[in-house]
């Protein structure tokens, strides 16, 4: 039989979907950011791999847990990350967003799309082909990681400003494409500008110099940026978003203070420095008290064309049929820190639709589950040393 064939046939559809209500079955919101119930979760279904794991904890119930199948110089990465958006509008879901409940082919639950069916799929994978037979000729190295909801900082990043990838070859993220390579996504940029003005009774206006008025200029100013030369192939041009406003005391004073909040979507090949100096020059046309201070940032990131697991990814979907193309994010995934900061050729590529991410009855599919469990097996077993000829 086919390297496909086989996989079709070890891969289990029940087990998979336990796997995955298992997991969503244990909250792990964020905020406010305890992984330390799904952790456990995974740590289980890992020992019935008779797989070991390591949890990493950098904060009080910020676990991330780590494991290795296999041996030898090659090693690929499966990065999935455990924490979940807060479960808003309860009453609104059609089933208790952490109950698991499977109904009409879809399993919902808060955290079943982003992104514990990633984390599922890769687990149900390895059990596939442990019950295979197959015998890996390298490495495959699991990454369950706290706090990507929250730029990562004490999940992804930490593991690899830590050392925890080093040997690393490549790496998959399973975040939600349906089953599409993600391999360039965007960076965001998250700043504050501030208008500073004097304040005065509301009746004599002219007296106080209002902060609010300076701000609908900026305003406008900044929603007519245009960010000509900068376009990427695939992600298309930087944008930019005023998304917060707030600004004022009274209803009968001259508000003396403004801030708005911008959410300015970067391409590879920017960095927070430049976006801030771009900032810092648009606001200087302006004659009064104004000025932008940096919140936070993700970088933009992208793996270079050749990337074996590029190849591997397609021809695994080609083998099951998958209608998926190369695409990129217009968000910011673990992939950044595995790229930029540790120098690995990354993928993203998981199943389930983006759309259904942090919604009110977030749902998967469970032939999606299983057409990703196909597609990482297959993945696996080829970068493991599987070659033609080979049986499982």
């Amino acid at each position: 039989m086919s390297l496909a064939e086989d996989v079709r046939r070890y891969v289990s559809e029940d087990e998979v979907v336990e796997i995955c209500r298992d997991l969503v079955r244990a909250p792990s919101e964020n905020p406010p950011g305890n992984e330390e119930a799904v952790a456990k979760v995974a740590a289980n279904w890992l020992g019935t791999l008779d797989l070991g794991c390591e949890f990493v904890t950098p904060l009080p119930g910020r676990v991330s847990t780590l494991s290795q199948w296999g041996s030898g110089e090659r090693a690929l990465l499966f990065n999935g990350h455990y924490d979940v958006v807060p479960a808003l509008d309860v009453d609104q879901w059609p089933h208790p967003p952490f109950a698991g409940v499977v109904e009409d082919g879809k399993l919902y639950g808060r955290g079943s799309v982003d992104m514990k069916a990633g984390i599922a799929a890769c687990l149900a994978a390895v059990s596939a082909l442990q019950r295979s037979g197959f015998e890996p000729g390298g490495r495959l190295l699991m990454h369950f990681v706290a706090d990507e909801e929250a730029l990562g900082t004490h999940g992804a990043k930490y593991l690899v400003e830590n050392g925890y990838c080093e040997g690393v070859t490549e790496a998959i993220v399973g975040e939600p494409s349906e089953m599409h390579l993600v391999t360039s996504e965007r960076g965001a940029v998250w700043l504050k500008i501030i208008t500073e003005g004097r304040s005065a009774h509301g009746s004599t206006p002219q007296l106080g110099v209002n902060a609010i008025e300076h701000m609908a200029r900026v305003v406008e100013a900044v929603s007519g940026m245009r960010f000509k030369g900068k376009l990427h192939e695939v992600l298309g041009a930087p944008t930019v978003n005023v998304g917060t406003i707030t600004g004022g005391s009274k209803v009968n004073m001259v508000a003396d203070h403004c801030e708005i909040e911008i959410d300015r979507r970067t391409i590879p090949g920017e960095t927070s420095d430049e976006v801030m100096a771009e900032f810092d020059e648009l606001l200087r046309r302006f004659d009064f008290d104004v000025r932008a201070e940096l919140i936070d940032g993700a970088e933009a990131s992208e793996t270079p064309p050749g990337s074996s697991v590029v190849a591997l990814l397609t021809e695994a979907r080609d083998a099951f049929g998958v209608d998926a193309s190369e695409i990129g994010y217009s968000g910011a995934t673990d992939a950044r820190f595995l790229i930029n900061q540790g120098g690995i050729p990354t993928v993203v590529c998981g199943p389930g639709n983006l759309l259904q991410a942090h919604t009110t009855g977030e749902h998967i599919r469970i032939a999606e589950l299983v057409e990703a469990a196909r597609v990482y097996a297959y993945t696996f077993a080829r970068f493991l040393g599987w070659s033609e000829g080979d049986s499982l």
